[in-house]
């Protein structure tokens, strides 16, 4: 499987100056999954029912924000970790919880390993 991207003309950092634009990587995406075909997708790749799969997709989401809400990180292992955070502005005002992710090594230097094809 590859990545396919394209280079895309944008401001430098920190300056508005048209002459400092520059070519960056923009990823062009393929499909959106959607859930029906994740779920079938993942189903047959586990080599079980879509409707055990839709199961374990919602006690998991169950699980996890259990977990979060208890203010608990969760370390999945290969799959990365999930950890509860608080946005909002300086005193706690507008504070609210938020939910963040962070991929395992694993999976990062699997993603590392995907070939870039230049589409342009």
């Amino acid at each position: 499987m590859a990545i396919y991207y394209k280079p895309v003309k944008r401001g430098k950092p920190g300056t508005t100056l048209k002459n400092q634009q520059r070519l960056y990587p923009s990823v062009i995406t393929n499909h959106t999954i959607t859930p029906k075909e994740f779920v079938k997708q993942f189903a047959e790749t586990i080599k079980r029912s879509s409707t055990d799969v839709v199961f374990f997709i919602y006690a998991l989401e169950e699980y996890l924000t259990e977990q979060i809400k208890a203010g608990n990180i969760i370390q999945t292992g290969i799959l990365g970790t999930f950890y509860p955070v608080i946005q909002g502005g300086a005193n706690g005002k507008d504070a609210r919880p938020v939910i963040r992710y962070r991929p395992s090594k694993e999976m990062k230097d699997e993603i590392k390993r995907a070939e870039l094809i230049n589409k342009t």
